[in-house]
């Protein structure tokens, strides 16, 4: 059932590091909720995240497994994500 009701929600631009699955490249407009029970994800400017966007490319939340990641743990990070696309 479509529905032209749009929520509320944050857009912004996110400077990519590495891509695991598409297209490399350097920044994405995402858009995200307002956080309170529509996924939303509190982006912290200077924080690294792991994104995971939907089809359109366009919209991540935390419903979808985007997260804040540590920088140091980044490497370990990637090879678990890896390993379970590789089963």
């Amino acid at each position: 059932m479509e529905t032209d009701i749009k929520w509320p929600h944050i857009d912004g631009t996110i400077q990519v590091h590495d891509v695991l699955k598409g297209k490399q490249v350097k920044q994405v407009q995402i858009k995200t909720g307002l956080g309170g029970g529509d996924c939303g994800i509190p982006f912290v400017v200077g924080k690294h995240y792991s994104v995971f966007v939907n089809k359109d490319g366009e919209h991540a939340g935390a419903c979808d497994a985007t997260q804040q990641v540590n920088i140091y743990d980044k490497e370990d990070y990637i090879n678990k994500i890896n390993s379970f696309r590789n089963k």
